[in-house]
């Protein structure tokens, strides 16, 4: 596996309930890329900061598929963890955001997102239906969407988890 590293720390992040350690492979001011070669997945977090237009929400997220290049996105999984990001209104805006996160989904084994609300569930729901080519499997527990993404390829998929189900989006 080749790996396109921008930048290398180590984050430590609970899963199933101990801490593991994710290099991050990219920081930006609106994302942090992280992987977990063991549970083989890459999580792309969301940070609270506004995007200020649609050209910085994609210039950013272009910049995040950039790092993933590298990647052997057919044996991985890629977590959306959207729980800290904020809900946008603005339709150009949120269409930016959209186009951007299917380029960098695009060719991941599994997908999932985590969400905070149940409005931000409502919000992705519509999005999806309307605007997005990838349809990711909403989660509000880490450790069911953690799960879900790092299944082996021919494993049967389960999308409930005993503790708490993924959000479903009709």
């Amino acid at each position: 596996m080749k790996w396109s590293l921008c930048s290398i720390s180590e984050l430590s992040a609970p899963c199933y309930g101990w801490p593991v350690r994710m290099p991050t492979i990219h920081r930006c001011q609106h994302f942090t890329i992280t992987t977990h070669v063991a549970l083989r997945y890459v999580r792309l977090t969301r940070n609270d900061v506004p995007f200020p237009s649609a050209s910085v929400a994609a210039t950013s997220l272009l910049s995040c598929r950039s790092a993933m290049d590298g990647l052997e996105r057919s044996d991985l999984g890629l977590l959306l963890d959207w729980r800290e990001a904020r809900l946008v209104s603005d339709p150009v805006l949120l269409r930016a955001i959209v186009r951007g996160t299917d380029a960098v989904a695009h060719g991941f084994l599994r997908l999932a997102m985590l969400i905070k609300t149940p409005l931000g569930k409502l919000q992705i729901g519509r999005l999806e239906r309307s605007e997005s080519r990838e349809s990711p499997i909403i989660f509000s527990d880490d450790a069911a969407a953690v799960e879900y993404i790092s299944r082996e390829a021919d494993a049967p998929i389960s999308l409930r988890s005993p503790s708490t189900p993924p959000y479903r989006v009709p």
